[in-house]
């Protein structure tokens, strides 16, 4: 696939700077994006140092730091903020964040993932939500744009009523699902 020629012109507030989110941001200053602003408030971990882009020698490090190092050693064209010890969800209203042309959430957590969610759609601001499963057979990748797709909440409410608009990919049967916490999903 083609890079867009204004993808300079792109600035993404990326929620999650872990595995699947430091990828995200690589791939992103690879393909020319003009700006990334990044948001996690965790250490890279000895337990996710294989998966995260940083490795093992990233350990003890703040993950947004981590991750923005690298994308300005990729890009140096890109600018490149970020936040640290701070969740998504305690950024100040006038943050940059909020300004981006599009947020991508790589947060594997369902509650944070869902107060995100409420924060934008009231904002107007959308999301595209990505989770890779474990294994790398599979990835989600859900897009809400406020008065036009169905919220997070909403399609919960769809799930739960059996409406054929949320679609279950159910696991295989050697595959097990799993967020970085490890907790089932």
């Amino acid at each position: 696939p083609r890079t867009s020629a204004d993808a300079h012109e792109f600035h993404i507030g990326l929620a999650g700077a872990g595995s699947l989110g430091s990828t995200c941001a690589d791939l992103l200053a690879k393909a020319g994006v003009g700006g990334l602003r990044i948001v996690d408030p965790d250490l890279v971990n000895v337990h996710n140092a294989v998966r995260h882009s940083g490795g093992i020698g990233a350990v003890g490090i703040p993950k947004p730091l981590v991750v923005a190092a690298e994308v300005s050693e990729h890009n140096p064209h890109c600018d490149v903020s970020f936040e640290n010890f701070t969740s998504v969800l305690n950024l100040d209203g006038a943050d940059r964040f909020w300004g981006a042309t599009a947020i991508l959430s790589t947060i594997a957590d369902d509650m944070v993932e869902l107060a995100l969610n409420r924060t934008a759609t009231a904002r107007g601001v959308t999301v595209y939500y990505l989770r890779a499963l474990r294994s790398g057979s599979a990835g989600r990748l859900l897009r809400v744009r406020p008065g036009l797709d169905a919220c997070l909440e909403c399609i919960a409410h769809y799930h739960a009523d059996g409406d054929r608009r949320a679609l279950t990919i159910p696991p295989q049967d050697n595959e097990v699902i799993a967020r970085e916490c490890g907790q089932p999903v």
